[in-house]
This record gives structure tokens, C-alpha cells and sequence, in this order.
């Protein structure tokens, strides 16, 4: 065969290969970079989940330093623990007005402190002249047309009585908090010994108490404050 033919078919030859080549290599390339910014998108919408979530952990924990401030005054004021009833209550709901607004929740509308629009901010009973499911809040089927001011529902914030409590146990509760420390996000516990100890711990995105950034370490809020026990009445 003559060479320069040769030569001629073996070019054209490699022509078509590269030619017929070229478009699986280009949509290779399209899938990659496609891929590589789906991967990208997906680390960004994970680290603004987690930027998030510790952002509402501080803020939870400004709560809980709020509510610490309040019982302490409470238990100074008043030289002991809510006693069960209508102290409790009292106590629960104006907690939840002090720090309306739940950090896990941040889509919801942003409640003014002290003043609730949230619905489930009731009160055990009303005077007479209020209408049965009126916007005041008040409950209308009490029994009782008293005055007693309550919290019914679930609140956001709760309160605990623990005698047993102690300054050893809060330390371990730190390092490794009970199993059954489980609650909704955005929920504030306090626990309190009644003589002079109270623990306060707040639920993050998982449901279990937030913790220590960087550590396993749960974040709790204790004071101490000096109570009369001998003053309560109920337990």
C-alpha cells in the first residue's frame, strides 16, 4: 500500500475516534462538576444547621441564666421553693412570659417579653364577666370564678422539687446527666433541693441538655441559694 494512503487513513482513522470520543469525555466532566457542587451545597447547608443549632444553644443558655436570676430572687424574697399549686403555677407562667420565646423555633413569631400571644398561656380560672374562650387567656369552664392565676399545658419552662439533691450529685449530673433528662428543644428545666440548692438544664436540638462547646460536658446552670424548708407546707 502505498505510505502516503497510509499515513492519510490512519489520521482520518484517529480523527473519527477522537471525534466520536470527545462528547463522552465532555459530559463526564459535566457530571463531575455537578457533583462536586451538589457536595459543596450539601457541606454548606450542614454547616449553617450546625452554625444554627449552637447559635439557639447560646441563646437557651442566656434563658436559663435569666431564669436562674429569677428563682434566685424568688427563693431570696420569699425564703423558700414554690410550694405545689397555685405558687407553682404562678411561678411557671411567669417564667415562660420572661423568656417567651423558644431558640429551636426561630420561624415561629417572636413573642414580647412579658406579654404572651401564645394561646396556651392560660389561667386556672377567671372572674365571671369573662367570655368563655375570650382572647384575655383565661380559662372560662373553672369551677371556681376566682382569680387564681395558673399555667395550664405543657410549658416551655418547668420546674422540679428533687430533697434529695445535692452539690456532689449536680457535679456528676454535669459529667453525665440522667437518661431521663429528655424533653422537646428549647425546654428549661429547673430542679431545686428546697433548703439551698437549684440545677437548671435546657434541651437542645436533640432533645437532651446542651452541652459544653467542645466537650461532652452538658451545660447546666447551678445556684445556690439559702431556703427555709421548714416553711413549706406540701410535701
Amino acid at each position: 500500500m502505498n505510505t502516503n494512503l497510509t499515513l492519510r487513513f490512519a489520521t482520518t482513522a484517529a480523527f473519527l475516534v477522537g471525534a466520536i470520543a470527545f462528547p463522552a469525555f465532555a459530559d463526564d466532566a459535566d457530571d463531575a462538576e455537578s457533583a462536586a457542587e451538589s457536595r459543596v451545597q450539601a457541606a454548606e447547608k450542614r454547616m449553617e444547621r450546625k452554625l444554627a443549632t449552637a447559635e439557639a444553644d447560646v441563646e437557651l443558655y442566656e434563658q436559663m441564666v435569666r431564669i436562674a436570676a429569677w428563682i434566685s430572687q424568688y427563693c431570696i424574697w420569699n425564703r423558700h421553693w414554690p410550694d405545689p399549686g397555685d405558687q407553682e403555677n404562678d411561678a411557671v407562667r411567669q417564667l415562660n412570659e420572661l423568656c417567651p420565646n423558644n431558640p429551636f423555633e426561630g420561624g415561629k413569631i417572636q413573642q414580647t417579653e412579658g406579654f404572651s400571644t401564645d394561646p396556651i398561656y392560660q389561667y386556672y380560672s377567671a372572674p365571671t364577666n369573662i367570655v368563655t374562650g375570650a382572647s384575655s387567656g383565661f380559662e372560662g369552664d373553672s369551677p371556681e370564678p376566682t382569680t387564681t392565676f395558673g399555667a395550664l399545658g405543657d410549658k416551655r419552662i418547668r420546674m422540679a422539687f428533687d430533697p434529695s439533691l445535692t452539690a456532689v450529685q449536680a457535679k456528676e449530673w454535669s459529667d453525665d446527666p440522667p437518661d431521663e433528662w429528655e424533653a422537646p428543644p428549647g425546654t428549661i428545666t429547673s430542679i431545686a433541693n428546697g433548703t439551698d440548692l437549684v440545677v437548671i438544664w435546657g434541651s437542645g436540638a436533640d432533645g437532651k441538655p446542651i452541652r459544653v462547646p467542645g466537650t461532652k460536658r452538658a451545660r447546666i446552670f447551678v445556684t445556690s441559694v439559702k431556703m427555709n424548708a421548714t416553711e413549706r407546707s406540701n410535701y
